[in-house]
């Protein structure tokens, strides 16, 4: 057990978690005077209490919409059909992550940090997002080209929906 000039006790590296502790620095005092202030002047934060926690809102790739938006696309095989629909999905996926991590930075902000949000929403204008209109063009596009060279290769209306009605029997047989 050493003790060390901040009033903390360390165990070989590992700190006690439950020792008293001074702020490291002098910016640390003020941020949290600064909240400290803001709270007893705000009467709307008065009124609503200490806030205790913030709840973040958490990126689309770890909520269960992702693993259902997954599950639904390996079993529709869409990257079968089209294959620029990874590259569409992907951007699109990663430009909601974006989106969730400039919201998180706008509820942290506070105007000491102001550069936080603006940074974050460059990166997410410069980054995920720039690629979402050309990949997603390229899958319509694709898509496009593939509805109209299934849709050229009946002769009539009539044999389109004949074709659709025995691919349903088919799948209704083979379910039984």
């Amino acid at each position: 057990m050493v003790k060390t000039d901040d009033t903390r006790t360390v165990w070989d590296g590992l700190e006690d978690f439950n020792a008293p502790r001074k702020l490291k620095s002098q910016t640390e005092q003020k941020k949290s005077e600064f909240y400290v202030q803001e709270l007893e002047e705000s009467p709307k934060l008065r009124a609503a209490g200490d806030p205790v926690f913030i709840e973040y809102k958490l990126p689309f790739t770890v909520t269960p919409y992702y693993d259902y938006l997954d599950n639904f696309l390996l079993g529709y095989r869409l990257e079968t059909r089209v294959t620029s629909s990874s590259d569409c999905i992907e951007v699109l996926v990663y430009s909601f992550d974006d989106y969730s991590y400039f919201q998180n930075n706008i509820t942290d902000y506070t105007r000491s940090a102001w550069e936080a949000p603006i940074m974050n929403f460059t990166r997410a204008m410069g980054g995920n997002f720039s690629y979402v209109p050309i990949n997603c063009y390229l899958m319509v596009n694709e898509m496009r080209d593939n509805v109209q060279t299934k849709f050229e290769s009946f002769d009539t209306l009539g044999d389109f929906f004949l074709a659709f009605l025995f691919n349903m029997m088919g799948n209704a047989l083979r379910f039984r």
